[in-house]
């Protein structure tokens, strides 16, 4: 089990390499991961940084990369990487929902790739639900081409018909606004035990992505037999748990006081966190099936996450 590959360019870390804080972050990220880089062997050894970093990390820093090649991009692996890069390659990888970091990472890595941990409490309001909690690094940059959901519940919204007000709210706040190169990928695990209702929330869901984001091609897969007990939500780039579920609000006040929790695994060493959650609902994929008397999925049944624990 993996994270996709890193990628360091050097026009990004000549001109990172003088800011002292950032300097520290990012070095701190590529000593937790495998690295390809269009830095020579040589320029390696001579940088006291890059070579710390090379040690570090078991010597997993690689001098292959040939710049960023959009075909590559294709590949379901790939398609989860991440991205040191000056500005016009961040402007490509946009095309393809990539965490990507340019040269001007001074003035965002706080914001971005720190743990954000948020309280959700009864005295407040969030007239906005969603849109109220997430980190600013996650409304402003949603960098994501897949994204799975897991709460036993989440299509249990009190007695609605249809989709839930949270649901919504959630979806509306994470899926990227642009058009992507790519098929974005979003599953939903959740547990409904009647057949029908499983097929009309959906038939809901698939209606209510694509009235919001018209411009996204989006492979929805929605599987019924979740058993995992921890909710959570898993991008290519971060995760989001929370104890009690994503029904979090109702009439722009709390249901429950509870944290949220934000994170990106490849900055903050949560990998073995991260994909072991993948792995279990990976499990569930995994024994998804139908036949005449019962059905447990619906949809495309992909997603390029599940890439990551093969």
């Amino acid at each position: 089990m993996r994270m996709g590959p890193v990628y360091l360019e050097g026009n990004f870390w000549h001109k990172v390499s003088t800011q002292k804080d950032a300097l520290a972050e990012v070095c701190r990220i590529l000593a937790r991961n495998e690295v390809h880089t269009n830095i020579t062997k040589e320029e390696i050894s001579q940088d006291t940084s890059l070579f710390q970093i090379w040690q570090d990390s078991g010597g997993r820093i690689y001098s292959d990369f040939i710049g960023f090649d959009e075909k590559r991009l294709h590949d379901d692996l790939e398609a989860c990487s991440t991205y040191f890069c000056d500005d016009e390659t961040k402007e490509r990888t946009c095309n393809y929902g990539l965490l990507a970091i340019d040269s001007d990472y001074n003035s965002t890595y706080d914001s971005l790739f720190e743990r954000k941990d948020i309280w959700i409490s009864r005295d407040k309001r969030y007239s906005g639900m969603w849109k109220d909690v997430c980190p600013q690094g996650v409304l402003m940059n949603p960098f994501s081409n897949a994204m799975i959901i897991n709460d036993k519940f989440i299509c249990n919204e009190g007695h609605k018909e249809g989709l839930g007000d949270n649901l919504k709210s959630l979806l509306d706040t994470l899926l990227p606004n642009h058009k992507q190169k790519i098929p974005y990928q979003l599953s939903l695990f959740c547990e409904i035990k009647d057949k029908d209702k499983g097929h009309k929330i959906y038939r809901d869901l698939k209606q209510y992505v694509g009235g919001i984001r018209p411009n996204l091609n989006v492979e929805l897969s929605l599987y019924t037999n979740s058993h995992v007990h921890d909710r959570f939500v898993l991008t290519n780039s971060f995760i989001i748990k929370v104890e009690a579920g994503f029904i979090l609000f109702r009439n722009g006040k709390a249901v429950n006081e509870t944290e949220l929790s934000f994170y990106y695994p490849v900055a903050r060493g949560n990998v073995e966190t991260y994909l072991g959650k993948i792995k279990q609902v990976y499990e569930i994929h995994k024994a998804s099936g139908s036949g005449e008397f019962f059905r447990n999925y619906w949809g495309e049944r992909k997603n390029r996450l599940f890439t990551l624990i093969k």
